[in-house]
């Protein structure tokens, strides 16, 4: 249904997935289990340290995470007011949802994307949100101290 949404979202999806911006899957539906192996995929090839999540229908994907096998940390997260950094990108389709976000303030100031408020999709937006949040939640690593002072040479 990619030409379809295309027309209806007034968006070049299957342009952004032929240059590799964009991820599709077969069918009108979403296949949980696609996007548990994809994730599988994923946490096999590069060294990652945990997944945020939103609340909602999570129970669903434990579940298939456990029957497949595949073992990541996950890290509820709920979607507060904590957006405050600016963002360089060259991916359209994140540029896309971050020019549909609309932002709502809290008391204190912070802002947070308003999928209610949002005219068009901010999924993306959202989700890149959630884990730059959960990235700088994270403790650093801790730094070898050669990085800091260089290597020291003892002359006998």
């Amino acid at each position: 249904a990619i030409h379809e949404r295309a027309e209806r979202d007034r968006v070049p999806y299957p342009l952004w997935q032929r240059q590799g911006h964009l991820e599709t899957m077969r069918g009108r539906a979403i296949d949980k289990r696609y996007i548990v192996r994809r994730m599988a995929e994923i946490t096999s090839t590069f060294d990652v340290q945990s997944v945020a999540y939103d609340r909602w229908r999570i129970e669903d994907l434990k579940v298939l995470l456990t029957e497949e096998g595949i073992d990541v940390t996950l890290q509820p997260w709920g979607q507060g007011y904590k957006i405050a950094h600016k963002l360089r990108t060259d991916n359209p389709v994140m540029t896309w949802c971050a020019l549909n976000a609309v932002t709502t303030r809290d008391p204190a100031g912070s802002r947070k994307i308003a999928k209610d408020r949002s005219h068009e999709r901010v999924d993306g937006a959202v989700g890149l949100a959630m884990a730059i949040g959960l990235h700088k939640r994270e403790p650093a690593p801790k730094q070898s101290v050669y990085a800091g002072r260089g290597l020291v040479s003892l002359a006998g």
